[in-house]
């Protein structure tokens, strides 16, 4: 009897671990936000509940999709299958996602800007899809021009209005740069030792980082685009312009061969004008605008790297 009990225990408990593994797998899972990049949204240290029913969970083929074992990931990566189950909805703009990041598949948090399909554009701050002005969230934070009287501006006297100080950028004369929200510019404007604050705006050609593609068009964080967001079915009319933002696609992540001769594209040694998508991409951004490592550096997000949506801070 005391054999039966025991192997009844641990029949329980292997149910239970299952059951747990599973809910882990596909129904809920918890990150832990490791950036600035989302602040005030979300900060760095907060832990989140990602509801991975949201788009439909993401079946897992390989061992970097595993709970506990998303260090493999870069080894082992993100399952081939673009397969999910029981979805209950679709990502929307605005909606603050999980992904696995392109290049490395680490698990980031930002916010979707861009659907499938979308023209989208960045011009002097401001998210233009197809055409249309975008409302930024409340909690979006830029970088800002801060003309001071004279020196400048002490600490105490930032915290006084409000300012976090861990967003000061650099200094030049008798100017500050740092990010703030839109709540800390208008406290700031009531400090008597700011003279002007401005919102930093460089045009493209600016110095600054290299941004999708590869740097080639002299993109800036304030002023990006416009681009075409591949969508399922898409089909476009490629050219020797174009094709440096969709070959990262083309080759990784749709898995064709890809080279171009003479201002002429090859795609699997056979001479193509046209290409056609076969899954879809989305354009993800933080909201700390400045201090996000998001899609103006590294370009597309693919459908399949998408982990679910955040719900909630869970501490």
């Amino acid at each position: 009897m005391k054999v039966k009990k025991f192997l009844k225990r641990i029949l329980y408990s292997f149910m239970v671990l299952l059951v747990g593994f599973g809910i882990r797998l596909f129904v809920f899972g918890v990150y832990m936000v490791d950036s600035g990049s989302m602040e005030e949204t979300y900060y760095k240290g907060d832990v989140v509940l990602v509801n991975k029913l949201a788009y439909g969970a993401r079946l897992s083929m390989k061992l970097g999709d595993l709970p506990l074992l998303s260090i493999f990931n870069h080894q082992f990566g993100i399952n081939d299958l673009n397969i999910r189950v029981f979805p209950l909805g679709s990502i929307n703009h605005g909606d603050v996602i999980v992904f696995n990041q392109p290049n490395n598949l680490e698990k980031y948090v930002k916010r979707c800007t861009g659907l499938p399909g979308d023209s989208f554009e960045i011009k002097h701050n401001v998210i233009y899809i197809d055409g249309k002005v975008q409302k930024d969230p409340e909690a979006v934070r830029y970088s800002y021009k801060i003309s001071v009287n004279n020196g400048i501006l002490p600490f105490d006297t930032l915290k006084k209005y409000g300012v976090n100080t861990y967003g000061h950028l650099w200094r030049e004369g008798n100017e500050e740069h740092y990010t703030l929200s839109k709540s800390e510019v208008e406290m700031l404007k009531e400090c008597s030792s700011v003279h002007k604050i401005e919102i930093d705006d460089y045009p493209k050609g600016a110095p600054g980082p290299k941004l999708f593609p590869s740097g080639r068009y002299k993109y800036t964080r304030e002023n990006f685009g416009p681009v075409i967001i591949p969508s399922k079915g898409m089909t476009i009319l490629l050219d020797s312009a174009n094709i440096y933002f969709y070959s990262d696609i083309i080759v990784r992540y749709e898995h064709n061969n890809l080279r171009i001769e003479n201002s002429e594209i090859y795609i699997n040694d056979k001479k193509k004008k046209y290409y056609t998508f076969q899954q879809d991409y989305f354009f993800a951004m933080g909201d700390n605008r400045y201090q996000s490592y998001d899609s103006r550096y590294w370009g597309f997000v693919p459908e399949i790297n998408v982990m679910g949506k955040v719900s909630c801070v869970l501490f």
